[in-house]
């Protein structure tokens, strides 16, 4: 899987929604963070961030769907100029369910004068959800697959005139799943589509005995560049919109050789209805060629005899 560059400014985000142990066996969440370069000394700069609010009073908030358990989370950076006509807007969006997450996120920077309280920006939209689920039906160990219809786009780009390559620009949805604890893969994407995490990404789970899964995702873009070695100016332009929502629509249960088993059944302890769906078991390419060489010989046989 290519996974893409991540900018050191938005790696707490990321870390915390990954690291961050299990409380609950049933919880959802959300949040949203924008950072705007480093305040404090010389000797202890720290990055100078704001957090939206849990229930989503941000100026961007996007509609829900009506969930009880539905949290959200938004946060708005109005656009500003200062002395130096350095300009600065961001604004961040999040809505997490089970099985459905919103996010949006928008930043643009205009610095012209670089320092060493400058070099790195984000915005984040962040959400997870955690559940316990049985899944009845087979015997044994199983593999568990999951995929992820995802409708949106992302993009970033900046100009730094005679900067040193240390400059940086990120924009992407990215999901994480965990199965007890266990990390079982990822997905990072600017654009929509279907992402299944099959094997060798698929998670080991005993049939009938309740595991927790834990999905986290995150709209994340950013910008940085060498505080030390500024360019003599920066201009920086991202958005992600994935308002349209990762949805995950798609859940297979097979054995460990995946095969599938007829009769499975899943229930979650947060009440979700989440979609299991029967998986097809391939054809290799070679029975599929040996068939098709079959059915030619038997209706070449079946002309000779005509």
């Amino acid at each position: 899987m290519h996974m893409k560059l991540i900018p050191s400014a938005l790696a707490p985000a990321l870390m915390f929604l990954i690291l961050t142990p299990s409380a609950e066996a049933v919880s959802v969440g959300a949040g949203t963070t924008v950072c705007k370069g480093f305040f404090g000394t010389v000797g202890n700069l720290r990055p100078a961030c704001g957090n939206g609010n849990a229930g989503g009073g941000g100026a961007v908030l996007i509609p829900g769907n009506g969930s009880v358990s539905l949290v959200g989370s938004g946060i708005n950076f109005p656009f500003a100029t200062d002395s130096s006509n350095s300009e600065f807007s961001a604004s961040a969006a999040a809505l997490q369910d089970y099985g459905v997450f919103k996010g949006y996120a928008h930043l643009h920077v205009t610095e012209q004068f670089p320092d060493l309280f400058g070099g790195a920006y984000s915005a984040n939209a962040d959400g997870e959800y955690r559940d316990t689920w049985t899944i009845g039906g087979g015997t044994g160990q199983g593999l568990l697959g999951l995929s992820f219809t995802v409708s949106g786009n992302a993009s970033a780009k900046a100009l730094a005139p005679n900067g040193n390559g240390s400059e940086v620009v990120d924009a992407r949805l990215l999901i994480t799943t965990s199965l007890n604890g266990v990390f079982g893969g990822g997905i990072n994407t600017a654009t929509g589509g279907i992402f299944t995490l099959a094997a060798p990404n698929a998670m080991v789970f005993t049939f009938g005995v309740p595991f927790e899964l834990s999905v986290s995702h995150s709209v994340g873009i950013g910008g940085t560049f060498d505080r030390d070695h500024p360019p003599s100016f920066y201009q920086l332009d991202a958005d992600a919109s994935f308002e349209n929502t990762a949805t995950l629509t798609g859940i297979t249960a097979t054995d460990l050789f995946g095969n599938p088993i007829e009769g499975i059944t899943l229930t979650a302890a947060s009440g979700t209805h989440y979609p299991l769906t029967v998986s097809a078991v391939p054809i290799m390419a070679p029975l599929w060629l040996l068939a098709s060489g079959v059915a030619a010989l038997r209706l070449r046989r079946k002309h000779r005899v005509a």
